[in-house]
């Protein structure tokens, strides 16, 4: 990884160039600018790009079909892949604030749709870059070019756990046990109104809440919580999680580090 000085436009069209559209982040955070998101508005030119950021801006990318980021939470799992696809991690990849990486890539053969892969690591569509900076660290912008991968092949390595994967430290600390414990113990509602009391919830269906993202500027709400499995997401941003994913986005956190401070009040 290398932090070589780029210009906010030369980082701006290199992405483009990748056809990955480009969408402006509230400073120090991962909330979007209002009205700008997956399912809303996107930048796709350098010129409009200049006039939505500045210097305290931060920038979030959006790739299109087939092009998807592989989201790795720490840096044991990332190094568990990378040695074993030594030449797919050779594909441009960011180091985030809490020493996880992103790993992007064009995929081709196997339907990236519907896949879930093991815990600690997810497969995205919109992430925070370089130079983007969150409590106070930065992004890690990397070096090379994104690459081309057989997700039949990479998937089949990602699609469930495997014992050869090192299972994330916390895990093994507290147990399996614990982790039920914490997912029991706290709601994703509770979670999100600890971090924002005011916020307004509907009953959207006998199963669902309906409730503003706390995570890109939500005028028509469309976060969703599905209270008896304890499970939430987000049409706009296409994001999805158990309790543990949600309480380590809304900090900034890794889900290991996000186990521990949950695991502090039980």
């Amino acid at each position: 990884m290398t932090n070589t000085l780029y210009t906010p436009i030369e980082i701006s069209q290199w992405w483009l160039r990748r056809d990955f559209s480009l969408i402006p982040v509230q400073p120090n955070s991962k909330r979007n600018v209002r009205g700008f998101g997956i399912h809303q508005d996107k930048i796709q030119s350098a010129e409009r790009f200049a006039v939505w950021f500045d210097d305290n801006s931060n920038l979030a990318v959006c790739a299109s079909h087939p092009k998807r980021i592989l989201d790795f939470d720490d840096a044991d799992r990332y190094a568990w892949w990378a040695k074993k696809f030594p030449n797919e991690s050779q594909s441009y990849t960011e180091r985030t604030p809490n020493n996880g990486y992103h790993v992007f890539a064009e995929f081709y053969g196997e339907s990236l749709d519907g896949i879930a892969l093991v815990p600690g690591v997810e497969l995205l569509q919109v992430v925070l870059v370089s130079p983007s900076v969150v409590n106070g660290k930065q992004y890690a912008r990397g070096m090379g070019d994104i690459l081309r991968m057989d997700s039949s092949v990479v998937f089949s390595h990602l699609a469930k756990p495997r014992r050869s994967i090192p299972p994330q430290r916390s895990i093994i600390r507290q147990g399996a046990g614990k982790l039920d414990q914490i997912k029991s113990s706290f709601s994703c509602l509770d979670v999100i109104q600890a971090v924002n009391p005011k916020i307004k919830v509907r009953i959207s269906s006998r199963r669902f809440l309906s409730l503003p993202c706390p995570f890109h500027d939500d005028k028509e709400p469309s976060f969703w919580i599905l209270p008896e499995r304890n499970l939430w997401g987000c049409h706009a941003c296409g994001i999805r999680g158990d309790v543990i994913n949600l309480f380590a986005r809304l900090h900034g956190l890794s889900n290991s580090d996000a186990i521990r401070e949950m695991g502090k009040v039980l």
